[in-house]
């Protein structure tokens, strides 16, 4: 049950991404994906081993859905988040946006605790909130510093015309 909830989850992300109007381009996003990626396995890697806050499940078809988790559905929910929020002008708009996603990556969290997949140990819903919260946030630096980079760069080769 587990399994087939998660490769739904991915498909309807991936589907909502591909038609979300986007700010980045294919590269830029590819860049976020790639380091958000990276900072979601290092970060269930060392709750899990080195301050054994979580335990993770020891079924097969339950990591499955633990790497699903940790490898595209966080990542894709940052850029679906940051494209959305570096394309809405209102602030009302983006505060409401952030709420919404942090509240759909805490769904995401009680799936994994409801199917097994990580049980809390020295750990709760609060710290996970805050995680969620410092994901999006490393996430909207990466696009903003990414964006910053492309127009830096434009501006340097301009200079040489």
């Amino acid at each position: 049950m587990a399994l087939s909830i998660s490769i739904t989850l991915v498909i309807i992300i991936v589907h909502i991404f591909c038609f979300l109007k986007k700010k980045l381009s294919f590269l830029q996003n590819s860049i976020v994906f790639m380091i958000m990626a990276i900072a979601t396995k290092n970060y269930i890697t060392i709750m899990t081993m080195e301050l054994k806050m979580i335990k993770t499940t020891e079924d097969n078809f339950l990591f499955v859905f633990l790497l699903m988790f940790r490898e595209m559905i966080i990542p894709l929910i940052v850029l679906i988040f940051t494209n959305a929020y570096l394309l809405t002008p209102s602030w009302k708009k983006r505060i409401l946006l952030f709420i919404v996603v942090l509240a759909v990556m805490q769904g995401m969290d009680y799936l994994t605790i409801h199917f097994k997949v990580i049980q809390f140990i020295k750990w709760n819903f609060i710290c996970a909130a805050i995680m969620d919260a410092a994901f999006l946030l490393f996430g909207l630096m990466l696009a903003k510093t990414v964006l910053y980079l492309k127009e830096w760069e434009r501006r340097k080769h301009e200079s040489r015309v």
